[in-house]
Order: structure tokens, then sequence, then C-alpha cells
């Protein structure tokens, strides 16, 4: 799915007053049935709600996030923000209003359970919004066509400091209008997204002075997402820009100086680190030369930190008391031994899958069996599946007396998958007829039940080394009396997707 991450922040008033920031945080994952489900866009919205409230100034009640609404939900969302922006700004105060979506669009708009909600309305609703600024991100597809269809330029602001004088707009976007924006499972969020809410966590803050600006994030969200997609299967994103600021000043969209805590990166300490949480969610990544350090701004709690610097890899474990500043020591770290993404919008996983694979079958009281296995996969996240099974043997049976035994089957049933980039795995539930022939004397016919592992490493867009093991059980009537027979099955082949 190719993605958009659209920030445009309309300075439309005058500075003064007491600033009052409100914001409207949308992350959808379904975009139609024609679209595959997204996974992680509510993560990324509530990512970006999460740093706003912590570092960006905004109340938590002041935050409003809705997850997997519909069109008409969200303009319900900007109708009541419209009526909290101006009952704030009758009081005299400076209102800043931002405005998040992260899900599926198209060059025509942004498209919520197959609902379209195009761009000229979508901003219309914006502007409707009465404001000193008004932050509208987007995130998700073909950015380009909004920023292309609005115009306008790019003009820097000199002084951070008086940031409550600027007035104007800013368009960010996480890729060009023919470029896909990207998903990461590793990172569990969109690349520009997490890479825009470390910025304001504070990897952005080169200046070092305690606050990101507008710019400031952009640039580093710009850097970051370019590099960590280059070598994606998606192909690399150019967040592109249309900033018109007026006035003295850049805006500031988070301090430091707010955080219950500061996690310190030394100058002398380079490398790409990633910091997670307790629950092992990654709040922030930021990458640094050697003579750069960096602040990030963290809630209070425990993280596990991981360095990378291009040779080796080193994990430290980190308490973070509310209002402590720790600073990372590379004698606390110890050394630990291409990432999946997939585009936004972009072409869906295949949902077919057919192979040939070829193994061994054994079982309890019979023979070691070569056996090739024919299979058929339908469906994503959850699949249907068939597949037919055959095995031959011919040699000394039990007593020394020649056999040759043949297996056979069909089989049919349910696999749920776990997709990724390069890799695929999965596990179900198989079931169905098996006819046996031993010599010419025994034939049998039974149902076999079995549960089944897969899984794969993709070779290309469509071929993949896949492997597959099974265990199942088959009643059979010997001597007038029905035993269970166990039989394990392990195979390795190609697959073809599409």
């Amino acid at each position: 799915m190719s993605a958009l991450v659209l920030a445009a922040a309309l300075l439309l008033g005058t500075g003064g007053g007491e600033v009052h920031r409100l914001a409207l945080v949308v992350g959808v994952n379904d975009g139609g049935a024609e679209r595959p489900a997204l996974r992680y866009a509510a993560t990324d919205a509530q990512s970006l709600a999460r740093v706003l409230v912590e570092l960006g100034g905004l109340a938590a009640a002041d935050a409003v996030v809705l997850l997997d609404s519909d069109v008409p939900g969200l303009l319900r969302g900007l109708e009541a923000l419209k009526a909290r922006a101006r009952s704030a700004t009758d009081r005299g105060e400076r209102v800043e209003v931002l405005v998040y979506y992260s899900g599926h669009s198209d060059e025509e708009g942004l498209l919520l359970h197959g609902q379209r909600l195009g761009y000229a309305e979508l901003r219309s609703a914006l502007e409707a919004v009465p404001s000193t600024i008004r932050v509208a991100i987007l995130d998700s597809c073909a950015s380009g066509a909004f920023t292309r269809a609005k115009g306008g330029s790019f003009r820097p602001a000199f002084l951070d400091d008086e940031s409550t004088q600027v007035r104007g707009q800013a368009i960010l976007t996480s890729a060009s209008d023919t470029e896909a924006a990207q998903e990461s499972d590793v990172l569990r969020g969109s690349f520009f997204t997490h890479h825009l809410v470390s910025g304001l966590r504070g990897a952005a803050d080169l200046s070092r002075d305690g606050r990101v600006t507008l710019n400031e994030a952009y640039q580093y969200a710009y850097r970051e997402t370019l590099a960590r997609t280059a070598r994606t299967r998606g192909g690399a994103q150019h967040p592109g820009y249309d900033i018109a600021l007026v006035g003295a000043g850049d805006l500031v969209m988070t301090d430091l100086h707010a955080s219950s805590s500061l996690l310190l990166v030394p100058v002398a300490f380079p490398g790409r680190f990633f910091v997670r949480d307790g629950r092992q969610a990654l709040v922030a990544e930021l990458n640094r030369r050697d003579g750069e350090g960096a602040e990030l701004g963290l809630p209070a709690g425990g993280y596990t930190v991981l360095r990378d610097d291009g040779g080796h890899r080193s994990q430290a474990s980190v308490s973070l008391a509310s209002g402590a500043r720790v600073t990372l020591s590379a004698a606390d770290a110890v050394a630990v031994g291409v990432e999946d993404s997939r585009a936004r919008g972009g072409p869906p996983d295949p949902r077919w899958r057919a192979g040939l694979l070829l193994g061994t079958e054994a079982g309890i009281g019979v023979p070691v069996l070569p056996s090739a296995r024919l299979s058929l996969a339908i469906g994503q996240r959850f699949a249907i599946t068939a597949a037919a099974v055959f095995s031959v043997a011919s040699g000394p049976h039990v007593g020394g007396i020649g056999f040759t035994e043949f297996h056979g089957g069909l089989r049919g049933g349910v696999l749920v998958q776990w997709l990724g980039d390069r890799w695929w795995g999965g596990a179900g539930l198989e079931v169905g007829p098996t006819f046996v022939r031993q010599t010419d004397s025994l034939a049998a016919l039974t149902v076999t039940s079995a549960v089944r592992a897969t899984g794969g490493l993709r070779l290309g867009e469509r071929l993949s080394l896949a492997l597959s093991a099974g265990l199942g059980l088959s009643p059979y009537r010997i001597d007038g009396v029905f035993k269970p027979l166990v039989n394990a099955e392990a195979a390795l082949g190609l697959e073809w997707s599409w």
C-alpha cells in the first residue's frame, strides 16, 4: 500500500494569548474490501498522540483519538474539533490544532472502510477550523497528489524562541505521488511516522536546545525514512514538503524539558539506537555519528536499548526514574548476536500459493517411505488449504518378507499464517481420506487427521523455498479391530505465489 504523510500547518491567526493545543488523531486499518488490511495504522495514531501529550504541550483531555472510524465519523470528529477551537478562540486563546490520519488513501482522497473522503473536502474541513496554527499529518498513500494540488513554497524560519509569532502553512509528505510508503513488522508501524515520533522525542534535536521544531522533525524523518527504505522491497521513499511560514521563528512541536525523564546519548557513543519499553514495544530510534550527542524524552520506566554501530551490536538495560537524567554508557552494554516491510496501499500480499515438496513419511509399525506433496493455499492471514500426498517404497518388511507399499491421500484444512516480507509461516489442521495398499494382499481406506506447520523463505517476488511438517492420526481395521496409527511427515520444496 503506498503511503502519504501530509503535515499541513496552517497558521492563520495572529500571535498572542494563552496557547491552547487541540488534536484529532485517527487510525484506520481497513481501507475497503479491495485493499489489504493494514497492521499498524492504529498503533501509529496512538504513538503520535502519546508523544504530543508527553512532550507537545497537549493536555490528555484535548487529544481525541478515533480508531477504526469511517468517513462520517471522521467528519463528525472534525466538526467537534471546530466547535472546541471556536470556543477557545472566543476566550482569546491562541489555538493550535493538529489533525493526524493514518490509513489508506489514493491520488483522490482518504479511504476508510471502502468510503472516500476527497482531498478537496478534507482541505475545506481543515480550513474551517478557527485557529492560529493548524497542523495536519496524514500517513497514507499518494501524498504528492495533495501537495501538487495545493501549491506553495518553502520559506525558512530563523528564530525558534519566537515561535508564537509564526503564521503560514506547512505540508509534509512521506512519499511522492508515484511512490509507495511502507510499514514495517520490525518497527510495528510505518517508517515515516516511526521516525517522526522518534524525532519529536529528541532524535531530531540536532541544535541540542531541548526543543524540536517542525523543520527539525521533517528533516530527521526525511533522512531516516529514505535511508531505511532504500533496500526494502517497496523501494526508497522520498518524503517531500511544502512549507510557507511567515513571522519570526519556527513552530516548536515538542519541548524535551516537559519530559518526566531524559535518556542521554553521549557524544563519544555513535551508532544507531533502538529503545524498547517494558513491553518490548519500539518507542524511539535514533542514528548518531561520532561527535553527535542526543537527548530522548521518555516516560519513567524500564527500557532496553540496542546499539548497532555497523559492525557490532550491544544491548543495555536502563531504568528511568521520574525526573531523572540517565546517560548511556558503553560499560553498561553487553554484546548480542533486511527487515520486513510492505507498501501501504500497494499490491496486496499474494493470496494463492501452490507448491511441490519432496520428503519422507514414517509411522509406528510402518516403514520409512519417500513422499511427495502437492499443496495449494488460498488466503492471507487465514488460509484454506488443499493437498494431494503420495508415498511409495519397496523392500523387506517385518520378518524379511518382501513388500511394495503405497500411500495416497487428499487433504483439506485451514491454516493460520504469519506473512513477512522475506519469510512466512503457518500452523493449522487438515483432514482427508487416505488409501493404503501393501503388496497384493492388503488394501485399506481410512480418514487421516493431522496438525501441520509450514514455513518458507522468499527467493524472489513469487518463488519461495518451503518447508512442511505434519503429524497425522489414521484409524485402521486390523484383525477386525480398529487401531489408531500415528505417522509423521516432513518435506522440502518450492512454492509459487500469486
